[in-house]
């Protein structure tokens, strides 16, 4: 398949997103005007459709902010296997498997960068769905939020291990609701929770029984790591609320708490008021819900 994908230079293997296959570092072709090096992702799938690849794809890319992921084409044929996604080059991999050592304040403020490409999207009437520590990219210029899951997680749907679907997923989505603002903030709240404390939010559940795993998510608790500071545990806590009208009104909240604070300052609780300030009200309304 590589051999058909014009005018690309491969330099390299690149850790792949939930969605792709496999991944490569390229140097771009002169048609996309294109300076630095991009992310060849192959996404795989037993039923690609081009034609709603691109649209989701391209609802993505029209929104316009320094928080998202830029794309910049989508090669393959309709009804093949494999479609191939150029991108911005996360230089310095993802939250989930860094190249560069990260500090607790680096990582909550690249979850802080990927909740402002989340309520951007939220704005323009999209929800993401699958944001996780493998869906945030850290360029050269800043962490940024990768495009929305399109062809469904590589591997077990159900697993245990830190990039399992399962640690980032509000539990709403399991039982048939459709991928919302609340439930995007309830991920962003498991992907700090993971990036700090490199913990799972239901620790033992078995790769070989899907059926019992997702039950346990339905019905159980996440569980939190008690070691975290007290105020990053209050951020973690109001976006996993089981009552959506107790989480953040908008993922821009979380971006500007987790901004707010140096993390040594993070050992004191965060009221609601102070979640309720943190955004105007004319920012948390419109978009999606």
């Amino acid at each position: 398949m590589l051999s058909s994908v014009v005018g690309y230079r491969i330099l390299g293997r690149a850790e792949p997103a939930a969605s792709a296959r496999t991944a490569y570092l390229c140097e771009a072709p002169q048609r996309l005007g294109v300076a630095d090096q991009v992310l060849l992702s192959e996404l795989a799938g037993s039923s690609l459709r081009l034609t709603e690849v691109t649209d989701l794809l391209r609802q993505y890319s029209a929104v316009e902010s320094d928080h998202l992921l830029a794309l910049h084409e989508l090669l393959g044929d309709e009804g093949s296997s494999s479609l191939f996604l150029a991108s911005q080059a996360p230089s310095r991999g993802t939250l989930a498997n860094a190249t560069i050592p990260l500090e607790p304040q680096a990582k909550a403020l690249a979850v802080a960068a990927a909740a402002r490409g989340a309520h951007a999207l939220h704005e323009a009437g999209i929800a993401h769905g699958s944001i996780s520590p493998h869906a945030i990219f850290l360029t050269g210029r800043g962490p940024v939020l990768g495009p929305p899951d399109v062809v469904g997680p590589a591997g077990k749907v159900t697993t245990s291990k830190p990039g399992g679907v399962l640690n980032y997923v509000d539990p709403a989505l399991l039982r048939g609701e459709a991928p919302s603002r609340a439930s995007d903030i309830w991920s962003l709240g498991a992907s700090l929770h993971m990036s700090l404390s490199n913990m799972t939010l239901y620790p033992g559940l078995d790769d070989d029984e899907p059926v019992i795993a997702v039950q346990r998510v339905l019905y159980s608790r996440p569980r939190l790591d008690p070691g975290l500071p007290a105020g990053i545990l209050d951020v973690i806590r109001s976006c996993m609320a089981s009552d959506v009208s107790k989480r953040p009104a908008a993922a821009l909240v979380v971006a500007s708490i987790l901004e707010g604070y140096e993390f040594a300052d993070l050992s004191g609780p965060v009221s609601e008021p102070d979640l309720a300030q943190a955004v105007s009200a004319s920012e948390q309304t419109g978009g999606v819900a």
